[in-house]
């Protein structure tokens, strides 16, 4: 499993992101986007673009990996693209309150494959899920 090489509580914040080339050589990840947070009404955000198949183990990855700590989750939104091949993008925000920073996990999916929930990993989503 992917997550096994990420058992180590001493990793660096520098070495998230060779963790997250990794994933992203490996397929768990199909993108990241970081946005600095130069401007203060627009706070420094961290954004993984995760594959529908991935996505529990992703979220684990988020709640466990030393440098993230994203110990909260705050939201779930969807987009409902009607024409497009991938209809729903589905956003979960998340909160690390190690470093007051916010997370977003984005992956896409249509009528025939449904998410996973991740009430399992953060039970704030067992509401935020069944409304979306």
């Amino acid at each position: 499993m992917w997550l096994d090489s990420y058992k180590d509580d001493a990793m660096e914040n520098c070495e998230l992101f060779n963790d997250l080339h990794r994933a992203l050589q490996s397929g768990v990840i199909s993108g990241f986007i970081q946005k600095d947070g130069e401007d203060s009404d627009c706070p420094a955000v961290l954004s993984l673009v995760g594959y529908r198949e991935n996505l529990l183990e992703l979220a684990t990855f988020m709640k466990l990996h030393s440098a993230l700590q994203c110990d909260t989750a705050l939201d779930c939104t969807v987009v409902d693209s009607v024409d497009a091949e991938y209809r729903f993008t589905a956003v979960y925000t998340l909160q690390s309150h190690l470093g007051n920073i916010s997370y977003q996990l984005i992956t896409k999916t249509n009528m025939l494959f449904p998410l996973v929930s991740l009430q399992s990993i953060y039970p704030a989503f067992n509401w935020a899920e069944r409304e979306v």
